[in-house]
C-alpha cells in the first residue's frame, strides 16, 4: 500500500494565482486607508516575495515581506483585510478549477483501486463546497481538514497514514515546496514535487518531479515501493490541495 500528499492549491489551478490575488486585493483595501505599496503603483507580490510570505504569519510577511507598515496596528488590520478576502474567495469559489488533467488522474487511480484523501486548512465544510464546485467531490475517500488540527505537513501525513490505513513508508506525498519534500522524509514517505513555485534544481531532494500531472503514470509511483512490499503493492493516494489562504 501507498499514500500521496500534495501541498496547498496542488489539485486546484491557479494555486499561485489565488495567493497572489489575495495579497493584492488585501493591499487594494489596506491601501485604501493609506498604507500597502498599492498606493504607490508597486505591485504587491511577485513570485520571490510569495515564496518567503507563505513560511511566515501574515503579520510577519506584511512588516518583513511586503513591507506595508510596521504600525502594529495597521498590521492588525492587514491582517484582518488579507483574512476577509480568503473568506470571500472560498466562499466565491474563486478558480477553484480542477487544475490540468487532475480528473483523468484521479480516475486512473480509482481504475487501479487508489483510494484518495485531500487535505485543505480551511474548516471541512469549506473543503467540501471547494471541491463540489470544483467537481471533485467524488473522487477523494478521505478528507483532512484544519479541524484535525495538523500543525506540520508531517502531522498531515500522519493523519493520511490511520485515515488510509497505511504505513507511513507507504504514502508517497505530492509537495511544492522543499520544506514539504524533507517533512514527507523525516516520517519516511515519498515525496513527489510540482514545478511551478520552486524551480526543478531546488526540488532535488525530491523522489521525482513534474510539471504537469499528465507527465505521471500510476505505474511509476507504484516503483518507488516495489522493495518494500511484496512486489505487488497497491497504491493509495492522498491529494492535499489547499484552498490557498
Amino acid at each position: 500500500a501507498a499514500s500521496c500528499a500534495h501541498p496547498p492549491g496542488g489539485g486546484l489551478r491557479g494555486g499561485v494565482h489565488v495567493s497572489r490575488r489575495v495579497w493584492e486585493r488585501a493591499e487594494a483595501g489596506f491601501a485604501g486607508v493609506g498604507g500597502g505599496r498599492a498606493r504607490d503603483g508597486e505591485a504587491a507580490a511577485d513570485m520571490e516575495d510569495l515564496r518567503m510570505a507563505e513560511l511566515m504569519a501574515p503579520e510577519a510577511a506584511i512588516q518583513r515581506v511586503f513591507f506595508w507598515t510596521s504600525d502594529w496596528g495597521e498590521i492588525k488590520h492587514a491582517v484582518f483585510r488579507h483574512r476577509e478576502v480568503v473568506e470571500r474567495l472560498v466562499e466565491e469559489g474563486f478558480e477553484f478549477e480542477p487544475a490540468d488533467n487532475m480528473p483523468e488522474w484521479l480516475e486512473a487511480l480509482r481504475a487501479y483501486g487508489v483510494r484518495c484523501c485531500i487535505y485543505a486548512d480551511e474548516p471541512r465544510a469549506k473543503v467540501e463546497a471547494t471541491l463540489a464546485k470544483a467537481g471533485l467531490s467524488d473522487h477523494f475517500d478521505e478528507i483532512i481538514s484544519s479541524e484535525e488540527g495538523c500543525e506540520a505537513f508531517e502531522d498531515v501525513l500522519l493523519t493520511a497514514s490511520v485515515r488510509l490505513q497505511a504505513p507511513p513508508n507507504q504514502i508517497a506525498a505530492f509537495c511544492e515546496r522543499p520544506m514539504d519534500i524533507t517533512a514527507a522524509h523525516e516520517v519516511t514517505s515519498r515525496a513527489i514535487a510540482q514545478i511551478g513555485l520552486y524551480k526543478a534544481y531546488e526540488l532535488l531532494s525530491a523522489d521525482a518531479c513534474y510539471r504537469d500531472l499528465s507527465d505521471l503514470r500510476v505505474y511509476d509511483i507504484r516503483k518507488f515501493f516495489s522493495n518494500e512490499d511484496d512486489g505487488a503493492p497497491q497504491l493509495q493516494l492522498q491529494e492535499e490541495t489547499e484552498v490557498k489562504r
